[in-house]
């Protein structure tokens, strides 16, 4: 087990342990459905925090051809965190290509 599993076991909670699992998940194992469920679980735990969200919104975008799961997942990052750059700018590449350009304004 990683450190991040161990991790978890002393703070179910800590979703800081679980979007670094997802992100080893997606690039070490190349699982982006599993990475994707470890952002999720993230999101469940604290639906507030933005970094979760912006994660599970590149997984969905680059990885598993989910343009509207992650122009919803990108939306809702830059809501939560509106002074995150990256965000921002993915957000409004994912809504120019979705053909949105007034929305990514």
């Amino acid at each position: 087990t990683s450190l991040f599993h161990k991790a978890l076991t002393i703070d179910p909670g800590c979703i800081t342990a679980l979007c670094h699992l997802g992100h080893q998940q997606e690039c070490h194992y190349n699982d982006p459905a599993q990475a994707a469920q470890q952002y999720r679980k993230a999101i469940a735990l604290r639906p507030s925090e933005g970094m979760p969200h912006y994660a599970l919104a590149t997984v969905l975008q680059d990885r598993l051809a989910d343009p509207v799961g992650a122009r919803r997942s990108f939306l809702r990052a830059v809501q939560l965190q509106p002074s995150s750059v990256e965000a921002r700018i993915d957000a409004a590449r994912q809504l120019l290509s979705a053909g949105e350009a007034r929305a990514s304004r």
